[in-house]
């Protein structure tokens, strides 16, 4: 993360990073609400593709976090 904060492109990619995590939990929940019950069981991939989701998001640093890069950018500009 503090090498995030030194890149000249940090506002970019924070913004980048937000959308994309924004959109993949939006598809993957669609496609869960989609396969219904199934969508939970281990036969299909759409309960990978959540949890997969899901881990990233907080490992790749939270929405929060970015949107908190995002504003701090804007601000000092």
């Amino acid at each position: 993360m503090v090498l995030l904060t030194k890149w000249p492109y940090a506002p970019r990619l924070s913004y980048l990073l937000q959308k994309v995590a924004q959109n993949t939990i939006y598809i993957c929940s669609d496609s869960l609400q989609l396969f219904g019950g199934y969508g939970y069981l281990k036969d299909y991939p759409v309960q990978q593709f959540w949890r997969d989701v899901r881990v990233h998001e907080i490992l790749e640093g939270t929405n929060e976090m970015m949107r908190l890069l995002i504003s701090r950018n804007l601000l000092s500009t």
